[in-house]
């Protein structure tokens, strides 16, 4: 087997190769230019064949060369990635962003299994509505709702969303009329307002559209910025409010909230809550340990119906 030039060797190559101009990587390197034409002719005559075509005036890279810089540049890609994850292993830091209904309805309640399991980690939670941009200095994971997911970005769907009305159990024992659909005129509605989304969005006049249920304001009730607080209103017995599926379902097992009719509105997979990553940092151990624990949370609930 041929044995490689040294990776001191390489880099020179890259930097000349890249700039196309010995003076100007001389610079970046911090030696002289003959001794980075030395480096070239020496890899040049170790690996047998031409990199440059030389000329008086300019460089121009050989077919060969350009084979060797492309080559030369993803491995030196592979390399600083893995030396940042080596920097990184020692800290084992995790930073996740997220929406504070998500975090507080679904991923918080979880959040105990996975420090349990990965004890050497250290997790951080960004909690607001700011889809702030994700890198491999982080953020590094985001879990967000939205109709389409940014560019870019690994995306993985975690959840088919049906939405449905919901309210405490003592209200719907309260109030037997419940039952009927058409009952919701006479009721207090508590609506959830996507600040900066547009009418596609799920809200009460979808549910009741598909429903086939007529004659109710659905601008009458109360108005609020944020879904988790919404669904806590509904659990003090203050009104109806229209979930979706995923931050009710542990309200509706621990009894806190109850489903009031059979029909749910099943959403396109354009509106569902999603797993986004950056695809440069998938194989991160740290990243690769939560997005495994997250899935398998995912696909129990999802077991449990």
């Amino acid at each position: 087997m041929k044995r490689l030039p040294g990776l001191a060797t390489l880099y020179v190559f890259e930097c000349a190769a890249r700039h196309l101009n010995f003076s100007r990587a001389a610079e970046e390197l911090n030696v002289t230019p003959a001794a980075v034409s030395n480096q070239i002719r020496q890899l040049e005559k170790e690996i047998g064949t031409m990199l440059f075509e030389r000329n008086a005036r300019s460089l121009k890279l050989t077919e060969n060369g350009e084979l060797l810089l492309v080559s030369a540049q993803d491995a030196f890609t592979l390399l600083r990635r893995a030396t940042n994850w080596i920097g990184d292993a020692k800290r084992r830091t995790l930073s996740i962003t997220t929406s504070p209904s998500f975090a507080t309805k679904w991923l918080v309640p979880r959040l105990g299994a996975f420090c349990r399991q990965y004890p050497e980690v250290e997790l951080r939670l960004d909690v607001s509505d700011q889809n702030l941009p994700l890198s491999e200095k982080g953020p590094h994971l985001s879990v967000r709702f939205g109709a389409v997911p940014p560019d870019g970005l690994h995306a993985e769907q975690l959840f088919d969303e049906r939405i449905s009305p919901v309210c405490a159990p003592s209200m719907l024992d309260a109030n037997p009329g419940l039952s009927d659909p058409e009952n919701l005129k006479s009721q207090h509605l508590i609506h959830v307002d996507w600040r900066g989304k547009n009418d596609a969005w799920p809200d009460w006049h979808s549910w009741l559209l598909a429903a086939g249920v007529h004659g109710v304001d659905v601008k009458r009730g109360l108005h609020v910025s944020q879904t988790y607080l919404a669904l806590e209103v509904a659990i003090q017995g203050q009104g109806i409010v229209l979930g979706n599926s995923t931050l009710v379902a542990d309200d509706i097992k621990a009894g806190r909230l109850a489903q009031l009719f059979p029909h749910a509105l099943s959403l396109s997979s354009r509106f569902a809550y999603r797993l986004l990553t950056p695809p440069t940092i998938l194989d991160r151990p740290v990243v690769r340990s939560f997005r495994t624990w997250l899935l398998d949370e995912v696909r129990a609930v999802k077991a449990a119906g």
